[in-house]
């Protein structure tokens, strides 16, 4: 998406940053923290989105005249040792990007505040 819109006059390309819910992709960091089967951490930061604010954001960007790329996230990276604290953490990840961040401009000017901060979401959840 990001290539046609880069390409393509007339187009947007959203960039997702690490989308979560109460129902998390199998084998990755949120399933396996909420399953209980999580064993290590890393030192990576990801910029994690809820899937309602991310809903809520494309909804945004439809209504809009907007074309190029647009980040969705919420602007904050948090570490992930700190959403479990007390795990083993694996430091040597290759093909992992140290860390991911949204650029937020362009869905602020919109209007779009997120609603969901992961570390209260995965306190509710334990």
């Amino acid at each position: 998406m990001e290539i046609a819109a880069s390409k393509y006059n007339n187009t947007l390309g959203m960039r997702f940053h690490t989308v979560y819910s109460a129902r998390p992709r199998k084998g990755m960091f949120l399933q396996k923290f909420i399953d209980k089967e999580l064993t290590y951490t890393t030192n990576h930061y990801r910029d994690f989105i809820h899937l309602e604010d991310l809903c809520d954001a494309i909804m945004m960007l439809i209504d809009s005249s907007l074309t190029d790329i647009v980040d969705i996230g919420t602007g904050n990276s948090v570490l992930i040792s700190d959403l479990a604290p007390g795990f083993p953490m694996k430091v040597f990840t290759p093909g992992e990007r140290a860390e991911t961040k949204a650029d937020t401009r362009i869905m602020q000017s919109l209007g779009f505040v997120p609603k969901y901060d992961i570390k209260k979401f995965l306190k509710i959840l334990s």
